[in-house]
């Protein structure tokens, strides 16, 4: 018989605030018909042939040829954003491939490892391999903010390293490898060349020092590029600090952000390096849309752009996304609600079937670790859940077993006292989640097909508590909403967030 959401919720939130999320993964294939030579082989055996960086001005980073490998550190407690490291050359097409592992003592799901192509000032793409949180994602980047363009789940075992990462970057399409399986894809045709890079990261919600050791890299290009293109010198390393959604480049060697590209980050501002270090243009992403893996996944992780768009990250308008939610909400606000607004304790059950709704909800922040949310479209016992915890993460799951989409909440509030107004909006195969009024996420609820009980659910760490609920409302958005917005539904995907300490 199937758990009930009360006995679910309590195992989610042990899920969500202590352990990573394991996704499915979706493989697919991008075609490379042009021979590559390889332009760039270094072993790391001997220094004096080698092409990277080393040594770095500041006494808190490491850039150097150590014990047949290469390492970088960063020493500093307070720690967080990348450690770039720039390849000299710069191509149109090719692929990077380099043996890497994290080698920190303390590494956790917010730390990453990344490939960069066709870097350029505050532009390029970016692969990151989180290999703790068994999430890899491609992002796009731009001086006006970074998009997560792709991401996927990873199988087998979470673990540090090391592995053999690959970046294709061949006309408009990306592709990412581990170990020889290629694990995320995507088209996109903004930038046509740049340099490429290498180097290991850390998110801001887990700052601290970061190390990693890599071997073996080669960088092959088509043979008419090799021939073409000169090489310019090695660059000094470069690093940039997170800050939120986006990433502000500090002073040298200090360098972009947020686990950029890495996971799915918030706004922030970015600031112009200073002129000693090149430029790495990597930063902290915003929260972009992009396809989940199925149950059994059988697409690539997002959608083909469409003949007017050229860059994917066109699809994944955040300000287009909450004006959609905006809408929603709009049409529904107006009528009587179907249930509330009510004052309680979690879980609270509306009484409700219902597969298309608006609800909204305030929870008081307890004493302890806690996670708060909906149990939706609930069928005897199974159904979709999300949640978002003290740590800033939240999961849409199916049930324990499946993730469907995770990433951080930058407008939680955390302090034990406050509150945290969640709302969910749900219309057929889209979601919306938004807290305190601040659009967080578009959801794909594509695996719910039925309308089933909602209730708005939580719980504290400290022996599974209740939380305390007001002003629980609930909207029937099938009876209300006359129009759907005007906007195509985009699957969100994000990282899974970081374990809290």
């Amino acid at each position: 018989m199937p758990a009930s959401p009360s006995v679910l919720i309590r195992l989610l939130v042990a899920v969500v605030l202590l352990a990573p999320a394991i996704l499915t993964v979706t493989l697919v294939a991008v075609a490379q018909d042009e021979a590559l030579v390889v332009v760039i082989d270094d072993n790391f055996d001997d220094p004096a042939a080698g092409v990277l960086p080393e040594g770095s001005d500041d006494p808190d980073l490491r850039y150097d040829y150590d014990d047949e490998g290469y390492e970088i550190d960063a020493f500093a407690d307070d720690f967080s954003g990348d450690l770039t490291v720039p390849v000299p050359g710069e191509f149109p097409d090719g692929t990077i491939t380099i043996d890497a592992a994290l080698t920190g003592r303390d590494d956790t799901n917010g730390h990453y490892l990344f490939l960069s192509c066709r870097v350029g000032e505050q532009t390029g793409y970016k692969l990151e391999i989180r290999p703790l949180a068994q999430v890899a994602a491609i992002w796009l980047l731009s001086p006006d903010g970074n998009e997560r363009i792709a991401s996927v789940g990873l199988e087998g075992d979470a673990g540090p390293g090391p592995f053999t990462l690959a970046f294709s970057c061949m006309g408009d399409q990306l592709a990412g490898s581990i170990d020889g399986s290629e694990i995320v894809t995507v088209t996109d045709s903004t930038y046509d060349a740049g340099s490429f890079a290498f180097g290991a990261g850390v998110y801001k919600l887990s700052a601290g020092p970061v190390s990693a050791d890599f071997e073996n890299l080669t960088v092959a290009v088509p043979a008419s590029q090799a021939e073409a293109t000169e090489q310019p010198p090695a660059a000094t390393p470069d690093v940039l600090q997170e800050q939120g959604e986006e990433l502000e480049a500090t002073p040298v060697p200090t360098e972009e952000a947020a686990g950029a590209l890495s996971e799915g980050a918030t706004p922030e501002a970015a600031e112009e390096p200073v002129e000693e270090p090149t430029e790495e243009p990597t930063g902290e992403p915003t929260s972009a849309p992009t396809e989940v893996p199925t149950e059994d996944p059988t697409q690539e992780p997002t959608q083909e752009p469409t003949e007017e768009v050229g860059s994917q990250a066109a699809l994944f308008d955040r300000t287009g996304l909450a004006a959609a939610a905006d809408q929603l909400r709009g049409q529904v606000e107006s009528q009587a609600p179907v249930f509330g607004p009510e004052r309680g304790q979690t879980d609270l059950d509306t009484g409700q079937d219902l597969f298309d709704f608006v609800a909204t909800a305030t929870f008081t922040v307890p004493d302890a670790d806690w996670s708060a949310g909906y149990a939706f479209r609930q069928v005897d016992g199974l159904g979709g859940i999300l949640l978002i915890s003290s740590n800033g993460a939240w999961l849409l799951t199916n049930g324990t077993e499946q993730v469907r989409a995770a990433g951080i909440v930058e407008s939680l509030n955390t302090e034990p006292g406050e509150t945290n107004t969640i709302e969910l909006i749900a219309l057929a195969d889209t979601g919306y989640l938004t807290v305190n009024d601040e659009f967080v996420a578009q959801l794909d609820l594509s695996l719910w097909t039925d309308a089933g009980t909602l209730a708005f659910v939580g719980a504290s760490a400290a022996g599974s508590a209740p939380l305390d609920v007001a002003d629980a409302t609930v909207w029937n958005t099938g009876e209300g909403a006359e129009s759907q917005p005007e906007i195509e539904p985009t699957p969100t995907a994000s990282p899974v967030p970081e374990e809290t300490e």
